[in-house]
């Protein structure tokens, strides 16, 4: 959306940009910071929805979208709070026709993508977690009870105006989600839209078990961003297809979803069934780093280290250099 704004708007789609100087400018999380402030009675948050139904007015586009991921998680801890919070949002947009769209993954996939993306990007509690604690601590949360959590959104804005979408390619229209949403919302002959890198690559398994271990260290959250860069190039998920759960696992994970996935089908999507039988896949498990990849994390920090330490010795002696001439 971010990359594509001024082609969508002549389309007639308006996307609300961030604030000059965010520092999620690709993002709308300040919507989702400024909801999580009006909830614990902070101010400021009013103006920034108040500035936002300005935008909206003086674009007058037929169609406006606000896409914010982390909504999902919006008090998963507090579930009266979330609620008062989806509340307020629906009433700040009171005088819009609003739906609700969601996309939704299997559970088991689901939970293995989270639990990848959060070691990647955050230093916290969570991020130190092991696999095992962090699927109970999502359990306990319930966020994966998806018929629950959507319950709040349809309290607030009508179940008529909620629209599920399974993230699979066999339901997605034309095969992806970005198309898909096209379509949803009216928009055809889209080919014409720029595709951003992806900015959603996953770790390797090997990648993921280093990086959960640097997560750990005290010092981790003042290092995240070089530790992160070594691994970027090398160690992005690639030929490395190993799981964290066994087919076993992910089919006991979403058995227990299963009757609240049969309601958000029939509630939401009028069908019987929210997602397709899993494929029958082997899946090569992830039991820890072996001698050998344990090795090859220790050379290639030490690689990214060296380079820049010579990077830092080159910039002194130029700075030698350039002193020594002026003398």
């Amino acid at each position: 959306m971010h990359a594509n704004r001024d082609a969508l708007q002549w389309r007639g789609l308006f996307y609300p940009a961030s604030p000059p100087g965010d520092r999620h400018i690709l993002k709308q999380r300040f919507l989702f910071d400024s909801v999580d402030q009006a909830a614990k009675g902070s101010g400021g948050a009013e103006f920034v929805w108040t500035r936002l139904a300005e935008q909206i007015v003086q674009r007058d586009a037929p169609i406006n979208v606000i896409s914010e991921e982390v909504f999902w998680h919006l008090f998963e801890d507090r579930p009266q709070r979330r609620r008062t919070a989806v509340q307020w949002m629906a009433k700040q947009l009171a005088h819009c026709d609003v739906h609700i769209v969601c996309y939704l993954r299997r559970q088991s996939d689901w939970v293995e993508s989270w639990f990848n993306q959060i070691v990647k990007t955050d230093v916290s509690q969570t991020s130190r977690l092991s696999f095992e604690d962090f699927i109970a601590r999502q359990e306990r949360l319930g966020v994966m009870d998806y018929q629950q959590m959507l319950a709040v959104w349809a309290e607030a804005f009508g179940a008529d105006r909620v629209i599920v979408r399974p993230w699979e390619r066999g339901k997605l229209l034309r095969g992806n989600i970005v198309d898909d949403f096209c379509d949803l919302v009216g928009l055809k002959d889209m080919d014409d839209l720029k595709r951003p890198e992806d900015q959603q690559s996953s770790l390797s398994a090997t990648a993921l078990e280093a990086m959960l271990s640097f997560n750990r260290q005290p010092t981790a959250a003042a290092h995240k961003l070089k530790f992160t860069e070594a691994f970027r190039d090398e160690l992005a998920k690639g030929s490395d297809k190993r799981f964290l759960l066994s087919a076993e696992q992910a089919a006991e994970i979403d058995a227990r979803y299963a009757e609240s996935n049969q309601q958000v089908a029939r509630s939401f999507c009028h069908t019987d069934s929210l997602f397709s039988p899993p494929a029958e896949e082997a899946r090569q498990l992830f039991s820890g780093l072996t001698v050998n990849e344990l090795l090859d994390v220790v050379t290639r920090l030490f690689v990214a280290q060296q380079r820049s330490m010579d990077a830092l010795s080159c910039r002194l002696d130029e700075l030698e250099s350039r002193a020594s001439s002026s003398a």
